[in-house]
C-alpha cells in the first residue's frame, strides 16, 4: 500500500506521532510518501518524495496527522488524488479525525483491510 502522509508540524506531538506512524507502516510493508516541505524532517526514516505528476494513480490512502484543520486540508488533497483519507489526532481536539495518537495499533487493521 502506498500512503501519502500529511503532518501538521506546528502541532506539539506531530513529529513524534509521525515518526511512530512511519515506523509502524514500514512494519506493515507500506511505502510512505511526503511532499518535499515535510520530507526534510523524516528523510532518515525512508519516506519517499511525493511528486503528483510522477505518482498519479499510485497513492492508495492519504494519512493526515494533526487536528481538524490538517484533516480538512488533507481531505482536499485526497479528493484530488481520488483516494480515502484517514485522520490521526496529534493535538488536543480532533472531531474530524478517526484515530488518536495512543490508538495507533488500529492502523494495522486499516492498511491490511
Amino acid at each position: 500500500m502506498n500512503i501519502l502522509i500529511i503532518p501538521n508540524l506546528g502541532k506539539r506531538n506531530t513529529v513524534e506521532c509521525t515518526q511512530e506512524v512511519i515506523r509502524r507502516l514500514e512494519g506493515y510493508h507500506c511505502a510512505t510518501y511526503m511532499e518535499g516541505y515535510y520530507l526534510a524532517h523524516f528523510r532518515d526514516q525512508g519516506v519517499r518524495l511525493y511528486e503528483p505528476q510522477l505518482h498519479q494513480g499510485m497513492i492508495d490512502m492519504v494519512l493526515s496527522i494533526g487536528g481538524d484543520g490538517t484533516m480538512i486540508q488533507s481531505a482536499h488533497q485526497a479528493m484530488e488524488i481520488g483516494c480515502p483519507v484517514l485522520g490521526i489526532n496529534a493535538g488536543r481536539l480532533g472531531f474530524l479525525t478517526e484515530l488518536e495518537y495512543n490508538d495507533l495499533s488500529t492502523l494495522e487493521k486499516v492498511v491490511n483491510h
